[in-house]
């Protein structure tokens, strides 16, 4: 009995902090800029993917990044965020396509945006998935793009990235994309805990 009212007690510190981010880009000091932490790499040059108010999904501003012929590759990678626990992880984020002169949604194949994650603070990546013309229709709306990491594949205490790796196939066109959100589950396992610091008392138990 007293085992199990200690078991329950131990329970209720399993749920405990966790990865959780909102990033809606709305900060108007990172207007024609990147938020800090964030990267980019332009295949042409620096001022192709940054944060704008040209078009959002929600608020004032949206990650944008152009490509064309010239300008065929982006890439944008989040901070590395610490904390991971066993639990699965959500990330989803916004999506809208537009051509860059009619403003208007692409009818053509693009080309791809893939969004993959490393927890070894890019060493190394890992794809969750990709949206292109076989499998993304592009419309005046923004659309959300989810994937999940199944429980178990993250390590307890560990970090992850994420990385939005982009290409162009044809046209000259913009992929804008807003509301980045990243849900972990508060709850964590037996492996999550730390076992060197759990004290049972009375020490031997009895029932």
């Amino acid at each position: 009995k007293k085992i199990t009212f200690l078991f329950f007690n131990i329970l209720s510190f399993c749920c405990y902090s966790q990865i959780s981010v909102s990033e809606n880009f709305d900060d108007p000091d990172i207007a024609y800029d990147i938020p800090d932490g964030w990267t980019t790499d332009d295949a042409w040059f620096g001022y192709l993917t940054y944060v704008s108010d040209s078009f959002s999904c929600s608020g004032d501003q949206a990650f944008n990044a152009n490509l064309y012929e010239e300008s065929p590759y982006g890439v944008i990678e989040t901070p590395n965020y610490q904390g991971t626990l066993t639990t699965a992880l959500n990330v989803s984020y916004n999506l809208l396509i537009l051509d860059y002169y009619e403003e208007t949604p692409v009818d053509y194949n693009f080309g791809n945006i893939e969004l993959l994650y490393s927890t070894d603070n890019g060493g190394s990546w890992i794809s969750l998935g990709s949206k292109n013309s076989s499998n993304f229709t592009s419309t005046s709306s923004c659309q959300t793009v989810s994937y999940t990491i199944n429980q178990g594949v993250l390590n307890s205490g560990g970090t992850i990235k994420f990385k939005f790796d982009m290409e162009w196939n044809e046209g000259d066109f913009i992929f804008f994309i807003d509301d980045f959100v990243i849900n972990q589950s508060a709850t964590a396992s037996v492996s999550d805990l730390n076992k060197d610091n759990l004290r049972l008392y009375p020490n031997p138990t009895s029932e």
